[in-house]
């Protein structure tokens, strides 16, 4: 993307933020708020971020975090005091600031299945598993193309072995995850919205595959996709920026509409 095609899309931002009543940001954190790990308790986020965060909100901004991970897991690798509203586990998961924990009633048949795809997946004796409240994934992430292709294939015969019926098989930035159907990220962008209005605007940012769900739920409701990676490729997304220099531009953007929008000064 040309600098001058960023330039336009932060003056469209700018403009349609200073007409906007709410304004509601979205954010994915391993690969966006934080570069990817091999150890996931060392992604800590970009220099920078959580100062920023911490700006929008008292500004009056809102804000939510919207991960793959257990919501706890993000709570503690961002730090922040008064911890934001998480749906983790691709929005199954809602952990509130004040750490009430929401989540869905899960049949015994269906935790009986998540625990034979976690012993499967242990039993191959490769990758990383991890096991969540409604999915398991297999992470090859640092592994070589060959170990990569050999997980692949064993995991994938693995749960197909199982069945599916409930459960999908989904690919994300590092691995596979089967995952209880009915969770994804474009539905937790509908639920997260659904107390805004037209009038409020809204982006969501985020960087995996497992991301465009949210980046089309976004532009359904008026708002902005905006794919942070260091490479584009085909999205949804309306806008491709790159971690952190253009990220940290976005946030710092942002805070600056949020604070004029509220004729606060910086």
């Amino acid at each position: 993307m040309r600098r001058s095609s960023i330039n336009d899309s932060f003056r469209r931002i700018r403009s349609r933020m200073a007409t906007a009543g709410k304004h509601v940001l979205i954010l994915d954190y391993d690969g966006t708020l934080a570069p990817f790990r091999i150890d996931p308790s060392k992604a800590v986020p970009y220099p920078g971020v959580t100062e920023v965060l911490a700006k929008i909100r008292s500004v009056g901004g809102s804000l939510f975090v919207l991960t793959g991970r257990e919501p706890e897991e993000v709570r503690i690798l961002l730090g922040m005091s008064p911890a934001l509203e998480i749906w983790g586990c691709h929005g199954a998961v809602r952990l509130i600031p004040d750490g009430r924990r929401e989540m869905p009633e899960i049949e015994e048949a269906m935790r009986m299945k998540l625990n034979e795809a976690e012993r499967k997946a242990l039993a191959l004796g490769m990758g990383r598993v991890e096991s969540k409240t409604t999915s398991v994934a297999l992470h090859w992430r640092g592994e070589c193309e060959e170990n990569e292709a050999r997980m692949r294939r064993a995991i994938s015969e693995a749960w197909g072995r199982m069945g599916h019926a409930g459960f999908s098989v989904e690919k994300f930035d590092g691995g596979l995850e089967m995952r209880m159907e009915g969770f994804d990220k474009g539905r937790a962008v509908k639920a997260i919205m659904a107390k805004y209005t037209q009038q409020d605007y809204a982006a969501f940012l985020g960087d995996d595959q497992t991301d465009e769900d949210g980046f089309v739920m976004i532009r359904k409701l008026g708002g902005l996709g905006v794919l942070v990676r260091q490479k584009c490729r085909d999205t949804a997304a309306g806008l491709w920026l790159k971690p952190p220099s253009g990220l940290m531009a976005f946030l710092e953007l942002w805070l600056k509409g949020v604070t004029e929008g509220r004729g606060l000064e910086l």
